[in-house]
C-alpha cells in the first residue's frame, strides 16, 4: 500500500532536508511537505520558489512525496498548483485541518474550511485541473460545535462529488477555533480513531487514513494489522470515546469497521526520528529498511548535505543557503535516548557557534560546511560504536526485551516516550539562524 505510512506536514519541521532524512531510513513512506500558502508560490520570486518547492531527484523518482497547500481561493490554488506540478510531486494536498489563528481565523482557510464543504470542492478540483495531479484533503473530525459524524460524513460526501477527491487524511480529532493553540488542538480534544473507519465503511470507494495519537512505525503497523477499534484503557479511543454518537457505536462494540489505507504519523519523527522511521520499511511493509545502520545513514545524509549546499547559493558575506545549522537540524535527535546524545547535539553547535565568534571578531573565514562538521561529528567518538551499527529492528528487539512491545495498538511506546517535556529547547540550532 502506497500510503501505508504518511510523514504528517508540519510547519517548520517537514522541510526539503528533513524528508531527506527520512526518504534515506524509508523508500515507502509518503512524505508532507510544510504546508505552502498559495500566494507563496504564485507571488513569490523564482528563486523564492525554486527553494520553497525543489525536491532531491531521487524524490521525483520515487513519486512519494506530496505537495501541501494552503489557501481558500481556486484561482489562486490553481495557480499555484500549474506552478508546482513541474516540480515532480506525486500528489497536492489541501490543508483543511490547521487550527491556529492565523491560518483558520484571520487567513480563513485551514480548519475553518470544514464548514464550507462545497468551497473545500471547488479548490480541490481547480488545483487537480491546473495541474493534472491527484488531490487529496487533510481534514479533522470537525470545527467547534460542529462535531457529529453526520456532518464528517456529508462534508467527505461534498468534497468527493464536487471535488473529484478520493482521498482523505482524518486527524481524529475536532478542531476547537480560537480557544485552544495549535499545540493544544494536538491534545486536548479526545481521539476518535472510531470515526475515521465508520467513514471508509459508509465511503467504501474513497480511501482513508488516520491521524493522530500514533508516534511511529511500530504503532502504525499495529494500527493497520486491526480490523476494527480495540478501545479499553490505554487506548487513543478510550475513556471520553466510549460514549455512543451519532453514526457509530461505542468502538467496544464495534466488528464491522474495515481497515484504513494508511496511518500518518507526526512529532515522533522529528523527536526520535530513527526510533519513528528507521524501521518502517521492515514493520510496515515487510521489505528490507533502506539504512542499514545510523553511520549508514548519516553518512548517506552528509553527502546530501553536501550536494545541496553546491546547488544553492553563497551570499557575498560567505553564508551559504541552506545554512549548516539548518541542514543539521535534522540530526540532532537521531541518538534520542541513547548514550553520547547530549554530546552528539554539543559537538555540532561548538563546531558553528565558534566559527560564528570568529566571524563576529571581523575575520571572514568560511563559515563551515555542514557535510564537514557531520564527518568530525562522527569521527569523534561521541557515540558508541554499537549503537551507531546497530540496526533499525534494535529498537523493536529493545521494546520486546523491556516487555514495551506487546503495549495496546492504539497508544504504543512510540508516542509515550516522546513526551514533549523530555524535548530540550535548542535555540542556538534554529531555521532563522
Amino acid at each position: 500500500r502506497a500510503h501505508a505510512l504518511q510523514l504528517a506536514p508540519m510547519m517548520d519541521v517537514t522541510d526539503a532536508h528533513f524528508r531527506e532524512l527520512c526518504r534515506l531510513m524509508s523508500a515507502r513512506a509518503a512524505l508532507y511537505t510544510e504546508m505552502v500558502v498559495g500566494t507563496t508560490i504564485t507571488r513569490g520570486a523564482e528563486r523564492v520558489v525554486e527553494r520553497e518547492l525543489w525536491l532531491p531527484d531521487a524524490h521525483v523518482a520515487e513519486r512519494q512525496t506530496v505537495l501541501q497547500l494552503g489557501g481558500s481561493d481556486p484561482a489562486t490554488l490553481a495557480a499555484a498548483a500549474r506552478r508546482a506540478a513541474p516540480y515532480g510531486y506525486a500528489e497536492l494536498n489541501l490543508n483543511v485541518g490547521c487550527p491556529s489563528d492565523k491560518v483558520a481565523g484571520a487567513g480563513a482557510f485551514g480548519a475553518s474550511l470544514m464548514l464550507r464543504p462545497a468551497a473545500v470542492g471547488d479548490c480541490c478540483a481547480a488545483m487537480a485541473d491546473a495541474s493534472g495531479l491527484p488531490v487529496s484533503v487533510k481534514c479533522r473530525l470537525g470545527v467547534d460545535d460542529v462535531e457529529t459524524y453526520a456532518a464528517l460524513a456529508d462534508f467527505v460526501g461534498v468534497v468527493a462529488e464536487r471535488g473529484g477527491v478520493q482521498r482523505f487524511i482524518v486527524h481524529a480529532r475536532r478542531a476547537i477555533l480560537g480557544g485552544l493553540t495549535p499545540e493544544q488542538n494536538r491534545s486536548v480534544p479526545p481521539l476518535r480513531h472510531e470515526r475515521v473507519r465508520a467513514l471508509a465503511r459508509d465511503f467504501p470507494a474513497l480511501a482513508f487514513s488516520a491521524n493522530g495519537g500514533v508516534g511511529g512505525c511500530h504503532a502504525a503497523a499495529a494500527e493497520l494489522a486491526r480490523n476494527a477499534p480495540a478501545g479499553g484503557a490505554g487506548g487513543a479511543t478510550g475513556g471520553a470515546d466510549q460514549e455512543e454518537f451519532e453514526g457509530v457505536a461505542s468502538p467496544n462494540h464495534l466488528t464491522d469497521l474495515p481497515p484504513l489505507e494508511g496511518v500518518m504519523v507526526g512529532r515522533g519523527p522529528w523527536k526520535a526520528p530513527w526510533e519513528a522511521i528507521g524501521d518502517a520499511d521492515r514493520a510496515v511493509h515487510g521489505v528490507p529498511n533502506r539504512a542499514a545502520s545510523r553511520r549508514a545513514l548519516l553518512l548517506d545524509y552528509a553527502e546530501y548535505c553536501a550536494t545541496t549546499q553546491a546547488r544553492f547559493e553563497t551570499k557575498p558575506d560567505g553564508h551559504e543557503v541552506p545554512s549548516a545549522r539548518v541542514l543539521l537540524r535534522p540530526v540532532l535527535n537521531i541518538f534520542k535516548g541513547e548514550p553520547g546524545t547530549a554530546k552528539w547535539k554539543r559537538f555540532m553547535d561548538d563546531e558553528l557557534r565558534v566559527a560564528k565568534a570568529r566571524r563576529g571578531e571581523g575575520r571572514r573565514p568560511p563559515m563551515p560546511r555542514a557535510r564537514d562538521v557531520l564527518l568530525r561529528a562522527l569521527d569523534a567518538g561521541l557515540v558508541p560504536d554499537d549503537v551507531l551499527d546497530a540496526p533499525p529492528s534494535a529498537c523493536a528487539t529493545a521494546r520486546a526485551a523491556a516487555g514495551e512491545a506487546g503495549a495496546a495498538a492504539r497508544v504504543s511506546i512510540d508516542a509515550a516516550v516522546w513526551d514533549a517535556a523530555e524535548m530540550p529547547e535548542l535555540p542556538e540550532l534554529t531555521l532563522s539562524a
